[in-house]
């Protein structure tokens, strides 16, 4: 798209305050680094997914930091056995397995499609917007598999009578959640502003 490699050619126009404002990627090629970057950073997003998946699956162990308080007949500190689960806490661990690496396959599957149609010159368009759009709303899926996790957690710990843990992991969302929060508010604003600069992108090249 001729907008877009015409704005990382030049010095940006002044702002509504009349200052000037100075285009960090005026040089292509670090234009070009940092996409590149976000893409790698995509790929090893699914890497890491991965890897993380190893343990449930080939080692029947979920990974948590409850296992340090494990006995050391059960392993501790390698992760939570299945067999040192009940039923009830096995099916939360499953399922807050499964939504989070949901959330996290899908953001980053859509992150590199998102780099991908910036390569090609498709960043102001409503498919960017919308794909932008999703990762914002999927932000808020991850932490729901983290409480249902937590669920998992609080039930084998009750049922080993590991009080200590319920000690430690209090504050744990309270800490968490606004910080969260905030980042997947940060990216639905992008995508509200993607939206708009798809807008004006649509009407000036009607207007030509």
């Amino acid at each position: 798209m001729q907008g877009v490699s015409a704005l990382s050619s030049r010095k940006l126009p002044n702002d509504s305050s009349g200052k000037n404002v100075r285009d960090p990627y005026r040089d292509p090629k670090k234009e070009r680094r940092d996409m590149n970057a976000s893409l790698a950073g995509g790929a090893i997003a699914l890497i890491v997914l991965f890897l993380g998946l190893q343990n449930p699956l080939f080692s029947q162990k979920f990974n948590s930091d409850l296992a340090l308080l494990l006995p050391g007949s059960l392993g501790g500190g390698e992760g939570i056995p299945v067999e040192a689960m009940s039923g009830g806490a096995l099916a939360l661990f499953i399922v807050a397995e499964v939504v989070k690496a949901l959330a996290v396959a899908a953001i980053a599957i859509l992150v590199i499609m998102v780099v991908r149609s910036y390569t090609k010159g498709e960043f102001f368009t409503f498919r960017t917007a919308r794909r932008v759009t999703a990762i914002g709303w999927l932000s808020f899926i991850y932490p729901v598999g983290l409480f249902i996790q937590r669920m998992g957690e609080n039930m084998v710990a009750s049922e080993l009578d590991l009080d200590i843990w319920f000690d430690r992991a209090g504050n744990f969302f309270g800490s968490f959640l606004p910080i969260w929060y905030v980042l997947a508010m940060t990216i639905s604003m992008l995508g509200v502003m993607l939206y708009r600069a798809a807008r004006m992108q649509q009407d000036q090249e009607g207007l030509i």
